[in-house]
């Protein structure tokens, strides 16, 4: 039976919770002016607000579907992902996109918690030599940063399409599917080096192989 995703639970309850009282709305939201007055806490919390109904209800369904698969397979990747991902998706937008005043949506972390899927998929296939599973990784992670190279290249949103209430932003998307591929396979590879590690300084404070040890018939027939 797998474990209860609660991290991603806390995490669509927030953001509900959030939608149903502007004053939480308009205190976590991420807009230029605010944060030009160090008001940095809405790196973070611009991820729970949206701005109507519709927002809210696809970006909770895709993070309860993607969230909830990312903290199955990993909670620990799923965790630093989220720390992560969640002040650089915004950031990047505040550098990146200058047009958009405001940032609201979940849609960056349910990008990243796809990125945290696709990555196992594709780590565990190459790292099992099992072909079926690195060919579905490698068109999970292929077909992700092509949707968002299409969206940021045409402006044309593959999925949603634009609102009146907002637009979507495919940067987000892309950014948060990369962190979420990397720290699969940076969590993968610093294991791989405490493992060697700890080889060599076991292999450091052992003693030498010798064969200076002999059985008792040894002995006797130096004797």
């Amino acid at each position: 039976m797998k474990r209860l995703p609660f991290i991603t639970l806390s995490l669509a309850v927030f953001a509900l919770i959030t939608s149903a009282f502007p004053a939480l709305t308009n205190a976590f939201e991420f807009t230029r002016e605010t944060f030009a007055h160090s008001e940095i806490w809405r790196l973070l919390t611009a991820h729970l607000t949206h701005f109507d109904a519709a927002h809210l209800r696809w970006d909770v369904f895709a993070l309860l579907l993607l969230g909830s698969m990312a903290e199955w397979k990993s909670r620990r990747d799923w965790l630093v992902t989220l720390a992560v991902s969640a002040p650089l998706i915004t950031l990047a937008v505040w550098i990146l996109q200058p047009h958009f005043e405001t940032y609201r949506g979940l849609s960056g972390l349910d990008c990243a918690a796809y990125g945290v899927v696709a990555g196992h998929l594709l780590r565990d296939g190459w790292r099992e030599r099992h072909t079926p599973t690195l060919a579905l990784g490698v068109l999970a992670c292929g077909g992700a940063l092509a949707k968002c190279g299409y969206e940021l290249i045409t402006g044309n949103p593959f999925f949603v399409g634009e609102t009146v209430a907002f637009t979507p932003v495919p940067l987000a998307h892309f950014v948060g599917v990369t962190i979420g591929v990397l720290v699969v396979f940076a969590h993968d590879l610093s294991r791989s080096r405490t493992v060697g590690k700890l080889r060599g300084w076991v292999s450091f404070f052992s003693p030498p192989a010798c064969d200076c040890w002999g059985s008792a018939s040894d002995l006797e027939s130096k004797r």
